[in-house]
């Protein structure tokens, strides 16, 4: 029964694991969006930055953190220097709609199949009519990676746990057995 409890445990505990991993990604894709708005200039029916990025990924060519903006309507308008050659295995993912004002957390995965988190950010620009998508991925390798060994070490510290507390529980009761008996053995003989 307790081997029963502790895998159950195990799977909780992997489980609220990976969604807090997935809640940190969302958060941390989050602020690249605020990034991404504070600098965004728009001219001409073109996005454009007068400065790079504060974040240096956006800026450095394959570094797993790419940005866009786009329209569900024409697709993608612009792309960080990071994603320069990147490519994704369904570019759809660029054209969801996406309400103003609203976040959209999901994942997607690359031409090289890789998987990625994805947020999208809903905006109205300042000239009221027009609606874009700011959306940020991220590899999502390193973040899995964390997922990965949290169930090994978890599991086997639960599971040598359980081993010692049944291991206890099985001696214990031998134990007792054991001077169960010696004590009846010794009435008897007296």
């Amino acid at each position: 029964m307790l081997f029963v409890f502790l895998g159950l445990t195990g799977v909780v505990l992997d489980r609220a694991f990976r969604n807090s991993i997935e809640a940190g990604a969302s958060e941390r894709l989050q602020v690249q969006i605020y990034l991404l708005l504070a600098a965004a200039e728009f001219s001409d029916d073109e996005f454009y930055f007068l400065e790079d990025l504060r974040e240096p990924r956006f800026n450095q060519l394959n570094s797993g953190l790419y940005g866009f903006i786009s329209r569900s309507s024409l697709g993608e308008l612009w792309r960080s220097d990071s994603a320069e050659v990147f490519s994704l295995a369904d570019p759809q993912v660029l054209r969801q709609s996406v309400l103003v004002g609203e976040t959209q957390f999901s994942k997607t995965m690359s031409a090289e199949s890789e998987e990625y988190f994805v947020l999208s950010y809903g905006v109205l620009w300042e000239n009221g009519i027009s609606e874009y998508n700011f959306t940020v991925m991220e590899n999502a390798a390193a973040y899995y990676s964390e997922i990965s060994n949290f169930p090994h070490k978890s599991l086997v510290v639960a599971g040598r746990r359980g081993i010692a507390v049944a291991t206890y529980s099985v001696f214990s009761h031998a134990l007792g057995l054991v001077a169960t008996a010696q004590n009846g053995a010794r009435s008897e003989t007296n």
